[in-house]
């Protein structure tokens, strides 16, 4: 499961939400192997599971505050 967002501050800055099934260390490798390093997320935000709205719909708002809060840490 995972949810990919642009930073609205930055529109080149990708970052993804994602509940993994695999190591965070090979997820990170995987990619690498697969996309060009412009297309490699900045930030990733582990979660045990992506917050969903009422409707079961993965919550964006709720992710994109914990992916671009205002804590200056990528």
């Amino acid at each position: 499961e995972a949810l990919v967002l642009l930073n609205p501050g930055d529109s080149d800055e990708i970052a993804v939400a994602i509940a993994p099934v695999h190591p965070r260390k090979e997820i990170r490798t995987r990619l690498l192997e697969r996309l060009p390093a412009w297309k490699i997320p900045r930030r990733f935000l582990f979660l045990p599971a992506l917050p969903r709205t009422s409707r079961g719909k993965p919550d964006r708002k709720a992710i994109q505050a914990m992916l671009f809060e205002k804590t200056g840490t990528p």
